[in-house]
């Protein structure tokens, strides 16, 4: 069976014996080249003699063996137990300034101490190994001590070892009253209460001690502590912004964290979920969620920004926090060029890149709210409430079921008998705030006379291009409100012109509007026309030139183009998508609301427009589909039952529903409506939260010279660094990357993450830097117990 991580409840019984833990190296005659000699290169010759290709001298390379022992014609490099046949020891000692090594003009230069080590290192043999961080962690057994029956655990073996080494001795037992005063701080951030000390120190039992670890895990409080410092590392705490810090929601994330550690989820599915949980075979909701790892970056919503460059920004972001937090390495070094110091190349950094270059998301970030790619994100307590709500429509709507015969009954009975003018008409008055009906007023004209047509059994307003109507100071909608408009509308041959309008009357002012562009039904909300608006239209010219066409268009809130709707005749149109971003509301609540213009003399609409609504809500498809029926409830009174469309069918029921039904059968269709609205007003309050998601085709990925976004180099397609490959299998996306991660083969992750909760107990990983295991790092202080910890946790 394949082992696991887990994520690690560490035992603190050898709290008594941190004091006697020292950093200081073991003392021995050996020179140790990971220890001794690598630093000294990497600091002083890696430079110009590294990994980075553009700046590498002479084609020679002291960061692999091969080229420090290549045969060469001349001196060699290197030559083992010999330093005086030794060019890197005769570059490095010489007097002559041409010939010296660094260059005399070089800051870092070798001491004489540091030059005895090369000296002796090379007298000893010149032996060579690999950086250490690039090892397959080892499990070594536990170290003989000089008191076998002292240590309590395994931890323990290796304190006492080292102190023996060091000739010390452990410092007295703390009292009880220190133990757990110390351990619940460090399991739960808060002190004990005085309760918990005195029950403690009560407890005269055997393992009380390891009583009270137990009850501090199970706390809540554990897991919100722990969750502290991985909350840090996935800069959870970054403003939104970069100049303005608008508001975001990713708290849903954080309690996945916290969750997750209190469940002790295995370390495994830890790292798998936060980096792929989208890319899992039927993804959880929580496994999604868990995704919002990599969306905590910066987004700069700033008007004036290039979207690609901020894009490459994130992308680049998601590469330096993955490989930081799992991987320990300054990954980020090699953005711009190969790096200086480890064996990464900058084709490497891009593939890796291209893992993260998949994300449908926008360079320029919503300033108010989460920037997509991000989803609805309930507690378990609200779904629980939603599916209350689900649960009671499905018993109202089979209520209503089962009164559709009676419905049709009454209706039938009412038919027989009925008394309406021979014009009468209805349309749902639910959330109606504009009618502009030519037939029951008279709109103020501008710019002309009104001047009337025949439509329908009445008249419609005439517009010649210049003459529209000011309907004042009404539809006042921004972004994020709800709101639907319907009219009749008949253009002459050239289908264009706007069809209403609430726009600032500068040239393209903020706001919205509805018109037609040869035949197409242009929508734009607009607070910028360039850069920040939200603009549509139909794929298709789809409006007739001469003829009568009823228009419904509606909008969601939901600030993106795919909430804008438009229905022709009843019908749904398939949509065309010019600008979707839009950052500020585009509310323009000085502006009137124009019939047949926009703002200034352009555009203006030439044809007829009649019956003009506006619904401060989302009107259905159903009820599109009543708007668009021309005749009148009389009208379709008139014609026999079998005779009417479904159109008429729909309207003349919806019709007598909201007017003439039984009280009985009215209340419980109302009652349903009620509580599907009361669903959909709870699901628009539910939280959201920012998550990973894939594009349907991978974005294609190139080196970026000096890492510009506008610079792009070769292509390349997703993978790993060679040095640090454990599998002979491509990694092409991000659920294998997580997976190369997590295997344990893979040298990096299991020492990363035990020196990263060794540093959250004890102040100081036994790896001081934390977050780079790479040359320029320290050396751990205690190896043999960090592969330990690292192999334990693969065990576990």
């Amino acid at each position: 069976m394949k082992p696991t991580f887990r994520i690690l409840q560490v035992s603190l019984s050898f709290w008594i014996l941190l004091a006697a833990i020292t950093s200081a190296e073991e003392v021995e005659s050996n020179v140790d080249f990971g220890r001794d000699i690598r630093p000294l290169l990497s600091d002083i010759c890696f430079k110009c003699h590294g990994p980075d290709e553009s700046q590498r001298q002479a084609e020679l390379r002291f960061d692999r063996e091969e080229s420090v022992f290549a045969p060469r014609e001349e001196q060699a490099i290197l030559t083992a137990g010999n330093p005086e046949k030794s060019e890197l020891y005769l570059r490095i000692t010489s007097n002559d300034p041409d010939l010296r090594m660094p260059p005399p003009t070089e800051k870092r230069q070798f001491t004489s101490e540091q030059i005895d080590l090369i000296k002796d290192w090379i007298q000893q043999g010149g032996k060579w190994e690999s950086h250490w961080a690039f090892q397959i962690p080892q499990r070594s057994s536990l170290p003989g001590v000089s008191q076998p029956d002292w240590p309590k655990n395994a931890i323990d073996f290796f304190i006492l070892h080292r102190l023996d080494q060091e000739r010390l001795a452990a410092s007295l037992p703390a009292s009880k009253r220190t133990l757990i005063r110390r351990v619940t701080f460090d399991l739960t951030g808060l002190p004990p209460t005085p309760e918990e000390i005195e029950e403690f120190l009560n407890d005269k039992f055997p393992k009380a001690y390891e009583r009270l670890v137990d009850r501090l895990l199970k706390s809540p409080r554990y897991g919100e502590h722990m969750a502290g410092d991985w909350l840090d590392a996935a800069r959870y705490a970054d403003t939104s912004g970069y100049q303005n810090d608008g508001p975001r929601e990713m708290w849903r994330w954080r309690d996945w964290v916290i969750d997750a550690f209190n469940a002790n989820k295995p370390f495994d599915e830890f790292t798998t979920e936060q980096l792929a949980g989208d890319l899992l075979p039927n993804a959880t909701l929580s496994q999604k969620i868990a995704t919002g790892f990599n969306r905590n970056h910066r987004g700069n919503a700033e008007g004036g920004i290039i979207a690609e460059e901020f894009q490459v920004e994130y992308v680049v972001d998601r590469v330096e926090s993955t490989s930081t937090v799992w991987l320990g390495l300054t990954l980020g070094c090699a953005r711009c060029h190969d790096h200086k110091y480890d064996p990464f190349s900058q084709e490497e950094f891009y593939q890796l890149y291209a893992l993260f270059n998949n994300i449908p998301e926008h360079g320029r970030a919503v300033k108010e709210g989460n920037s997509p790619p991000y989803i609805k994100a309930p507690t378990k307590e609200q779904q629980q409430h939603l599916q209350g709500l689900d649960d009671q429509l499905v018993e109202l709507s089979g209520k209503i079921r089962s009164e559709e015969p009676a419905l049709v009954a009454a209706l039938k009975k009412w038919e027989s008998s009925y008394a309406v003018p021979p014009k009468f008409d209805w349309q749902t008055q639910d959330g109606l705030v504009v009618n502009m009906d030519s037939e029951t007023e008279v709109p103020k004209f501008i710019d002309g006379e009104p001047t009337f047509d025949k439509h329908r059994s009445g008249k419609a307003a005439v517009f010649d291009g210049k003459r529209h109507l000011n309907m004042g100071d009404v539809a006042n909608y921004g972004y994020f409100d709800k709101f639907s408009f319907s009219c009749w509308i008949h253009p002459d041959n050239t289908a264009q012109g706007t069809i209403l309008s609430k726009m600032e009357d500068v040239p393209r002012g903020s706001g919205y509007s509805v018109g037609l562009n040869h035949g197409k039904v242009e929508v734009n909300l607009v607070k910028r026309w360039l850069d920040d608006s939200v603009r549509v239209e139909t794929s298709n010219a789809i409006i007739p030139q001469g003829k009568w066409s009823q228009l419904v268009v509606t909008y969601d809130g939901s600030r993106v183009a795919a909430g804008i709707q438009v229905f022709l005749n009843g019908v749904q149109q398939p949509m065309k998508v010019n600008l979707d971003y839009i950052n500020q509301t585009f509310a323009a609540d000085e502006a009137p609301l124009r019939i047949g213009a926009g703002h200034g003399a352009k555009g203006r609409f030439r044809g007829m427009i009649d019956d003009v609504r506006a619904y401060d809500r989302l009107l259905t498809t159903h009820e599109a589909s009543i708007l668009s029926e021309s005749k009148s409830v009389a009208g379709i009174l008139n014609i026999p039952e079998n005779q009417r469309s479904g159109k008429q069918a729909k309207k003349i029921r919806q019709w007598f529903l909201a007017t003439h039904a039984p009280k009985n059968i009215k209340l419980k269709f109302e009652q349903y409506t009620q509580a599907l609205r009361a669903r959909q007003s709870y699901e628009e309050s539910l939280p959201t939260v920012m998550v990973m998601e894939e594009l349907n085709q991978q974005r294609p990925t190139y080196i970026l010279k000096r890492g510009e976004y506008d610079q792009p180099g070769q292509e390349v397609v997703p993978g790993i660094p060679d040095s640090v490959r454990v599998t002979k299998q491509p990694v092409q996306n991000r659920l294998e990357f997580s997976q190369w991660l997590i295997d344990p083969q893979n040298p990096l992750t299991a020492r990363v993450v035990v020196n990263r909760l060794w540093q959250q107990l004890f102040g100081t990983g036994l790896v001081k830097t934390t977050e780079d295991f790479g040359s320029q790092g320290e050396l751990p202080s205690h190896r043999e117990l960090l592969d330990w910890l690292a192999t334990e946790l693969i065990r576990l």
